[in-house]
This record gives C-alpha cells, sequence and structure tokens, in this order.
C-alpha cells in the first residue's frame, strides 16, 4: 500500500507539473500581442488653404482684381527740382561772328531741328566756298571721266588715260562729300554768309544771354 500510494503521489505529482507546464505554455502562446504603433500618414499635408464662400464671407475677406494705383500715403522731405540730363540743351554757334538775328526769346516754345539764331561768321563764308569749289571740281572729273571712257571704249586713247580719269573723279566726290558734311555740321545758311543755331530737341527757353550785333566765339 505504501508502495502504491507513492506511486500515486509521485504520479500526482507528474501529471500537476505536466499540466503546470502546459499552462505555462498555453499562457505565452495565448498572451495577447502588444498594440502595433500607428502608421503615419500617407498624405502629405496640404500647403493651401481652402476657403467657401460662406466662410470668406463670415471672415470680412473681400476680392478685388487687380490695378493700378496710388498710394494713399505719402513722404515729406526736402529735395530740389532739376531737368532730367536728356531733357535740356545748351545751344552753342560753331563758328565765331556776330549774332544778327534771334528768333526766339525767353520762354518761347522751340521744335527740335528749330533754328533759334543766326551768326554771320567769315568761317561760313570760307566753308560755304570750300563746298562749291568741291563741288565743280567733282563735276569737272566726272566729265572728264565720260570722254576718257569713250575714247577708250572707240580705242582711240589708251587704258591708263580711262584710269587715270576714274581715279581723279572718285577722288574728286570724296572731297566734295568732305566739304559738304563740314557745312553741314557748321549749319553754313545757303547763302554761305551765316551758321544756323538750331535746337536739338524739343521745348522752351530757359535762359538767353545772346543779344543782337553781340560777338560769338564757336562752342
Amino acid at each position: 500500500m505504501t508502495s502504491q500510494k507513492t506511486r500515486l503521489y509521485a504520479g500526482a505529482a507528474a501529471a500537476m507539473a505536466i499540466a503546470a507546464g502546459l499552462g505555462f505554455g498555453l499562457a505565452r502562446m495565448t498572451a495577447p500581442k502588444p498594440p502595433a504603433p500607428a502608421e503615419a500618414s500617407k498624405s502629405p499635408a496640404k500647403s493651401t488653404l481652402e476657403l467657401d464662400g460662406p466662410t470668406i464671407k463670415t471672415a470680412g475677406i473681400e476680392i478685388v482684381p487687380v490695378s493700378f494705383g496710388n498710394l494713399d500715403s505719402e513722404i515729406l522731405s526736402q529735395a530740389t527740382v532739376g531737368a532730367s540730363p536728356e531733357g535740356q540743351a545748351v545751344l552753342t554757334a560753331r563758328a565765331n561772328g556776330a549774332v544778327t538775328r534771334i528768333f526766339k526769346r525767353l520762354g518761347d516754345p522751340v521744335r527740335a531741328g528749330e533754328i533759334v539764331a543766326l551768326v554771320e561768321s567769315r568761317e561760313a563764308a570760307q566753308i560755304a566756298a570750300d563746298r562749291s569749289v568741291a563741288n565743280a571740281k567733282a563735276a569737272l572729273a566726272r566729265q572728264v571721266l565720260g570722254r576718257e571712257k569713250r575714247l577708250y571704249e572707240q580705242r582711240v586713247s589708251p587704258r591708263q588715260d580711262f584710269e587715270t580719269a576714274q581715279a581723279e573723279a572718285t577722288a574728286a566726290d570724296a572731297e566734295a562729300r568732305r566739304a559738304a558734311s563740314a557745312a553741314g555740321a557748321a549749319r553754313v545758311t545757303r547763302d554761305g554768309r551765316s551758321v544756323a543755331v538750331a535746337s536739338p530737341i524739343s521745348g522752351r527757353v530757359t535762359a538767353s544771354t545772346a543779344s543782337l550785333g553781340a560777338y560769338v566765339q564757336p562752342e
């Protein structure tokens, strides 16, 4: 009996041990898992804010089209008002001489290219004479060139004479253009006695130091 009870107790203890082990193992396998961390939102954050009509009205937001306008505020400060460098011009004679005509006075309006005064000058007469002489020489050289060309085509004169006349005509034309440019730069009048003082811009006369009969220097 004693040995049987001992075996029964031992078997019971083993069964309890086995049950305890099974219970421990079952408890571990059936324990609730920890909650998974919340997944980050996959949608990016919006960079704009959308408002509906009632919200805009409640917030007192007013929508107006873009347009040009003036600022309501003003700044008071000391300053000096001056003409733009491109808005003023100093008129001078291109040759020395005496003022014979003045067409504009202080405050008169002037158009671009309009003559303001005339200055009678010996230099103007010399420039006009050089222009006339150069034009005459150019006309004569062209006539000689035409004659030499006809003689060369008729085999009367040699080619050398034709080429010489051609070179002289070219030089005479160049001299005539130079004289014409000089007369134009000095603004020599048609009669060749005076130079004209013209305004390069449109505006009004703001200062006048010239007077009739006064002798002026170029520039």
